[in-house]
């Protein structure tokens, strides 16, 4: 195994490299592979009349797991730069500062605008934040529907 793995490099490893890098002779070579491709360290693959042999990764659990993760990851990412523009709560809260009125009112479609994001975009990033730091207020053109009314104003809890 340790034999085929030094000479795999990207493309399978015929039966006549494995014998040089082992320096063997013979047909028993033959049988030591074919055990390890019905254990599954090996897979066979045939290019018309050669075979090559290509080592197989151990797959655990554990292993598999942490590859999603970082797939996801990297996926996340993609869309964001897909995308153009990433939501920060931060961000939400340095335009509701510059677009609120003397009382503490904003409307959502003016923050939305500023930020420069679309209606959809907007509004599914926003919602958590929203109900952890403002109130909504019934009114304004658009905004989260609750109960069948749209939410379109809000105003920072314990602040103005």
């Amino acid at each position: 195994m340790e034999a085929l793995n030094r000479a795999y490099r990207g493309k399978p490893v015929t039966l006549g490299t494995l014998r040089r890098e082992l320096k063997v002779e013979g047909d028993e070579i033959r049988t030591v592979l074919r055990e390890l491709e019905e254990r599954g360290l090996i897979r066979v693959e045939r290019n018309g009349r050669t075979s090559g042999y290509v080592p197989q990764p151990k797959i655990t659990v554990e292993g598999l797991y942490k590859e999603l993760l970082e797939v996801r990851e990297e996926m996340r990412k993609v869309w964001e730069v897909v995308r153009g523009r990433s939501f920060e709560p931060k961000k939400f809260d340095e335009v509701y500062s510059k677009v609120k009125d003397s009382l503490g009112y904003a409307r959502l479609s003016d923050i939305r605008v500023e930020m420069g994001l679309s209606r959809e975009e907007f509004y599914s990033k926003l919602e958590e934040h929203l109900e952890g730091k403002y109130d909504l207020i019934a009114g304004g053109e658009e905004g989260l529907v609750r109960k069948g009314s749209v939410y379109g104003i809000v105003k920072r809890r314990g602040k103005s």
